[in-house]
């Protein structure tokens, strides 16, 4: 099956294509040349997704950003995005693991969660100060 998205990585120069689905601490870092991945999904020449992170440590890529627009969900965006990212990732290192955190509540934390879990990410979770924090890690394999 044909995608009909376009994908891409986001420079500094078309972060701004992208800003409202990044955190403002992201697009500042994109911004002022930091070391952030940000990779972009469009369709009919608009931002519909985007996923962004940083080498957290050696082996860990830490996702702050992950979102793709509801009227073009369950078409592969998201799967895009990430098998993007982990391809990008593979071509440095086959052990990296990603790593997404989520501290709140939300509809769309619910649909990213959905997500992973229709991936068969594993998880795991553990309480911080009174806060469920769920952290997804999974190791890059083919």
């Amino acid at each position: 099956m044909k995608s009909d998205f376009g994908i891409g990585l986001v420079t500094a120069d078309s972060i701004g294509f992208f800003e409202d689905f990044l955190p403002a601490q992201t697009v500042k870092d994109v911004k002022k040349g930091e070391s952030t991945v940000v990779i972009g999904l469009t369709t009919d020449e608009k931002a519909c997704g985007v996923i962004a992170g940083y080498m957290e440590k050696k082996d860990s890529f830490l996702v702050e950003g992950f979102y793709v627009h509801p009227e073009v969900r369950r078409r592969g965006g998201g799967t895009l995005l990430l098998d993007t990212l982990i391809e990008q990732l593979n071509a440095v290192d086959r052990g990296i693991a990603v790593k997404l955190f989520f501290t709140e509540d939300s509809d769309e934390t619910e649909a990213l969660y959905d997500f992973l879990i229709a991936r068969g990410e594993t998880e795991s979770s553990y309480n911080n100060s009174g806060k469920t924090i769920v952290e997804h890690r999974f190791v890059i394999v083919d």
